[in-house]
């Protein structure tokens, strides 16, 4: 939530239309020389087997401890839905399901690249029901940008632009329509007027 006036984001109730799923990823560690190599890479999605395993591979990127590391995330078969906090922090903790991420099978989609480490992790991802992430001015002062759906990470950059000059204007200014981004509120919630 990117509020423009503290005062307004207060008063709004934030009950969007949404669902909290849990991921199991990897963080693999790769060598300068094979992050250098796949510098240009683009994000890789192959589509379910039968058994629905299927997998997304993000480029590699240095992270603040000065590592490399690529990752690597599950398909929807894996996801679960988060009902309480609880269950997000036991989810955090846990390092997340080891059956959902095998590291070999995306790994030989890239030949010659050798793991320096492999380490499991956890994530929680919003999602919409529409599949579209919501980028909307809620009230005339407060605009969101949530719902990534699990894919949003690769386009963060451009989301978070296209946000920005929303909140800067006040209202929609890029070229995509408006409508594909508008939030839908929960059953029996309307839009806040401030």
């Amino acid at each position: 939530v990117i509020p423009v006036d503290q005062r307004s984001a207060e008063h709004v109730p934030l009950c969007y239309e949404q669902n909290l799923t849990f991921h199991s990823l990897l963080q693999v560690e790769l060598s300068e020389n094979d992050a250098v190599r796949l510098q240009r890479m683009p994000s890789i999605f192959t589509q379910p087997t039968d058994e629905g395993k299927g997998y997304y591979i993000l480029p590699p990127i240095r992270y603040p401890d000065g590592k490399f590391y690529m990752k690597i995330g599950h398909s929807e078969r894996w996801e679960l839905v988060v009902h309480t906090e609880e269950e997000v922090r036991d989810w955090f903790r846990s390092k997340g399901n080891p059956e959902a991420i095998m590291t070999r099978p995306p790994l030989d989609l890239l030949p010659g690249v050798t793991p320096v480490s492999v380490h499991r992790d956890a994530c929680v991802t919003v999602k919409t029901p529409t599949r579209q992430l919501y980028v909307d001015m809620v009230t005339t002062s407060l605009g969101v940008a949530l719902g990534g759906n699990g894919w949003s990470a690769k386009s963060c950059d451009e989301i978070g632009r296209m946000a920005a000059k929303m909140i800067l204007k006040g209202q929609w200014d890029y070229d995509l329509p408006a409508a594909q981004f508008r939030v839908r509120w929960a059953a029996g919630q309307q839009k806040p007027k401030l």
